[in-house]
């Protein structure tokens, strides 16, 4: 008894540590007004400034309703659903900084939870592991700009505690909130269905009726943003994206005929993943589960950073999905170190170097690259595998 109650005590003292180190790391960027992205020339000098413009939507949206989407002055690229949820809170443009303290609040949490996880689990390594992650570059980014990108990662952790209990009908409902508020995660759900479909059959016509529901409504303000999306958020600085080699040829010489240079992009893309498939081993999945929490995180958050990656050009604050994915693969035990160990580093590069950083962001582009590949054929192989499994259970 007293060894279980001197073990919770460490454990929550760990915890304790880890988060007022955070905390103080954050608030001192906050105070040197974030010198790592002045560095690149990514500050803008107005702090939680996406918060700012979002709780602006949603004061016009009160008034104008969807005439949003052709506004200048209260320009807003995502669904309507949020901003719905955010006048049922009440929060005003004057509330920007209690909403952005609390999103900084939220990250920190999320931040303590995985790192002293993983330092109570493996030791000091990982916890050094996952603190080189939660400070890197696109949590600054994040974090400074109050961006709402903070929910859409905490529904999806939210829904990964659904999954991990078996409740894979309020997993569906919380992932479809998700992509109600912002469309990315849209087709993670779709593609959630089909593996939950190999191996719980609970509800299906139901998380099908869902995802239907979430479709409509994501397709209603899709529409009135689509061009916008279509052609990127910004120029090659501070964005990523399989596009992003495009944007570099068109950057550094007009006689770059961005088109081909895109499908150029593509080739070899598809050329990488199918000489993985040759290269390594398909015998023992990342995740083989979907009880395992460190398992579903992998999954889900590895799914959308693929489908950030290949579908639109995104700031790079929308990396801290590919963060969490490192993170939640730091604390759990390596099943196959090869692989695990490449998405690693070359995740790592791309956390740190993927952002305006002159030189360095082309390396951090080509390291995300592999990254993703990497993503794709630890994801495809786990799935082909659970199926297999499934079926074995059956027959």
């Amino acid at each position: 008894m007293w060894r279980l109650q001197h073990s919770r005590t460490k454990v929550g003292f760990s915890h304790l540590l880890v988060f007022i180190f955070f905390y103080l790391f954050y608030e001192l960027n906050s105070y040197f007004r974030y010198p790592y992205l002045r560095i690149g020339d990514a500050w803008f000098d107005r702090i939680f400034d996406d918060t700012y413009q979002v709780l602006n939507s949603a004061k016009c949206y009160a008034t104008i309703g969807r005439s949003i989407y052709d506004q200048v002055t209260c320009t807003y690229l995502y669904g309507s659903p949020l901003l719905d949820f955010i006048n049922l809170l009440g929060a005003h443009p004057e509330n920007v900084y209690f909403v952005g303290k609390t999103f900084l609040i939220v990250n920190l949490m999320i931040f303590t939870f995985f790192s002293a996880y993983s330092y109570n689990k493996f030791g000091t390594k990982r916890l050094v592991l996952c603190i080189i992650i939660f400070i890197s570059p696109p949590f600054h980014y994040l974090i400074e700009r109050g961006n709402f990108d903070t929910v859409i990662i905490l529904l999806i952790l939210i829904a990964t505690v659904f999954t991990i209990n078996g409740k894979f009908l309020f997993g569906s409902i919380v992932l479809g909130i998700a992509g109600i508020f912002k469309f990315y995660t849209l087709p993670v759900l779709f593609i959630y269905l089909l593996i939950v479909k190999f191996s719980k059959g609970k509800n299906l016509k139901i998380q099908l009726v869902v995802a239907l529901i979430s479709a409509t409504l994501v397709l209603r303000d899709f529409v009135e943003i689509r061009g916008i999306l279509g052609s990127g958020t910004g120029g090659y600085g501070g964005t990523f994206g399989l596009k992003s080699f495009a944007l570099y040829a068109n950057h550094f010489s007009e006689y770059f005929n961005t088109s081909y240079v895109f499908l150029f992009t593509i080739m070899s893309f598809i050329l990488v993943m199918l000489l993985m498939f040759f290269k390594f081993n398909l015998s023992e999945p990342i995740f083989d589960k979907l009880d395992s929490f460190s398992g579903v995180v992998q999954l889900l958050f590895g799914l959308q950073i693929i489908v950030c990656y290949l579908f639109t050009i995104n700031n790079d604050y929308r990396l801290s999905i590919l963060g969490i994915f490192l993170s939640a693969l730091i604390m759990d035990s390596f099943k196959n170190s090869g692989i695990e160990k490449y998405i690693l580093i070359f995740g790592i590069l791309s956390m740190w170097l993927s952002y305006p950083s002159w030189i360095f962001q082309v390396l951090g582009d080509l390291s995300l690259f592999v990254t993703i590949c990497l993503i794709i054929y630890s994801l495809l192989r786990s799935y082909f595998e659970l199926k297999v499994n499934k079926g074995n259970i059956d027959s």
